[in-house]
C-alpha cells in the first residue's frame, strides 16, 4: 500500500503512525500459527511507531505492507527497498490479469459499470492460479474458499477455465477420478492423497460438466 501526504504548511509536519493490530499497538501480531508483521520504507522508528517527517510545501509517498511469516522469521520494520518491491508486484499482477484476459472474449458496452464488473471478474480468475514448487501440478487451480482440489467448485468456472488452460481442467477431471475415484471431494494439492473422506452428490454431475466444456473447446478449436 502506496500513502501521499502533502503538507502545505510553511512549517515541518511530523507524524507517528501508530500500527494497531487486534487492538494492540505493536510492529507484529499473532495470525493463526504464524505472525502478522507491518514493514514500511520509512527509515525512523520511535517507541510507539513510524515516524514521518514531510518538509514545508512537499508531497510524500510512502509505502506500507503486511507479511504473514513464522515465529523466528520475522522481517525487519525498515524495508529501503519495499516501494519497488511493491511496484514489481503491481507489474506482475497486471501481468498475471492479462495473461488471463487475452484467451477470453472483450466485453465493450455503453455501460461503463458492467465493462468494470467484468474486469473485475477477470481478476479474480487470476487469484485462482497458483505457482508454487510445493504444488504438483505447475500451475496450480485453486477454484474457491478451499487450497485443494474440488471439481464442485470448479465446474462454476469451468468454460473460462477451458479457455485460459484447458491442460488445468484436464488435470482436475484426471485428479477426481485416479485419486479421488467418486469417493472424495476434497484431493490435496500437493500430495495425491485425498483430504477428507467426503463426496458431494453432485461430483458425477459437475465432472461431467467439466468435461463437457473440455470436448466442446476441443471442437471450437478443430472448426
Amino acid at each position: 500500500m502506496a500513502i501521499d501526504l502533502e503538507n502545505r504548511d510553511s512549517e515541518p509536519l511530523t507524524l507517528t503512525l501508530l500500527p494497531v493490530q487486534n487492538g494492540t499497538k505493536s510492529f507484529e501480531g499473532a495470525y493463526r500459527r504464524g505472525l502478522a508483521c507491518v514493514a514500511t520504507d520509512l527509515t525512523e522508528v520511535n517507541g510507539q511507531g513510524f515516524e514521518w517527517t514531510v518538509p514545508p510545501k512537499t508531497k510524500q509517498t510512502h509505502c506500507f505492507a503486511v507479511s504473514v511469516v513464522a515465529q523466528g522469521n520475522e522481517p525487519p520494520v525498515c524495508q529501503a527497498g519495499l516501494g519497488d518491491r511493491i511496484r514489481q508486484a503491481d507489474l506482475d499482477g497486471d501481468a498475471q490479469i492479462r495473461r488471463i484476459a487475452d484467451p477470453l472474449p472483450s466485453l465493450k458496452t455503453q455501460a461503463p459499470q458492467l465493462d468494470n464488473l467484468y474486469q473485475r471478474c477477470l481478476a479474480s480468475l487470476a487469484f485462482c492460479r497458483w505457482e508454487r514448487d510445493d504444488f504438483r501440478r505447475k500451475p496450480t487451480w485453486v477454484v474457491g474458499g478451499f487450497i485443494c482440489v474440488v471439481t464442485w467448485d470448479f465446474s462454476f468456472a469451468a468454460h473460462a477455465l477451458n479457455l485460459i488452460e484447458p491442460q488445468a481442467m484436464r488435470e482436475t477431471i484426471r485428479d477426481a477420478l485416479d485419486i479421488g475415484r467418486m469417493q472424495a471431494s476434497y484431493i490435496d494439492i500437493r500430495k495425491r492423497r485425498t483430504m477428507a473422506p467426503f463426496l458431494y452428490m453432485q461430483n458425477r454431475l459437475r465432472c461431467a460438466i467439466c468435461s463437457t466444456h473440455i470436448c466442446s473447446s476441443r471442437a471450437t478449436a478443430r472448426s
